[in-house]
């Protein structure tokens, strides 16, 4: 993300388009959190879901290269379910069971959901005021950040090394 970020700031400074970024970041997204839930559910289900995903994006692509420099909602946003559903599935499964990562699984839900949400209706937004477009786009920063900050109290209470006490006699 910190690289989508730097890379969407760059372009803008160069007054250069950069919508194609977010075609990039759908992509790499749905590839990095299919194999993450792949690690946690394992269900190769989850595999074939996110190949045919992406099969389907590259065809749409191929079909109208345009598409990488518009905003592909449709892309988007059946990226965005699917993960959402492995999200899902990992809380039902952790209804049982106590399982790692469910914090983080947290944060990805509460991004997911609003950042989903968000962007469905920032099309709508953008043509009716670009005040509200652009409160939409600082609200989607705010859901980001709490997931941010989900995934460091994970790491922190879960996998930091901890020192070692000494006792005093």
């Amino acid at each position: 993300m910190s690289l989508t970020q730097s890379g969407m700031i760059l372009f803008v400074i160069l007054g250069e388009p950069n919508i194609f970024v977010s075609s990039i970041y759908t992509v790499v997204q749905l590839l990095l959190l299919s194999l993450f839930y792949g690690e946690l559910i394992k269900n190769r289900l989850i595999y074939f879901l996110a190949g045919g995903l992406l099969c389907f994006m590259l065809i749409q692509y191929a079909m109208d290269p345009s598409l990488f420099f518009r905003y592909n909602s449709i892309g988007i946003s059946l990226s965005q379910a699917l993960l959402i559903g492995y999200s899902l599935i990992y809380f039902y499964r952790s209804i049982s069971a106590k399982t790692p990562f469910i914090i983080v699984n947290v944060g990805v839900f509460i991004y997911l959901i609003c950042s989903t949400l968000i962007f469905a209706s920032g099309n709508l937004q953008y043509e009716l005021s670009r005040q509200g477009y652009l409160l939409l786009l600082n609200l989607n920063i705010v859901f980001y950040l709490l997931f941010q900050c989900l995934v460091t109290f994970e790491w922190y209470t879960n996998y930091r090394t901890r020192k070692a006490t000494k006792k005093l006699v």
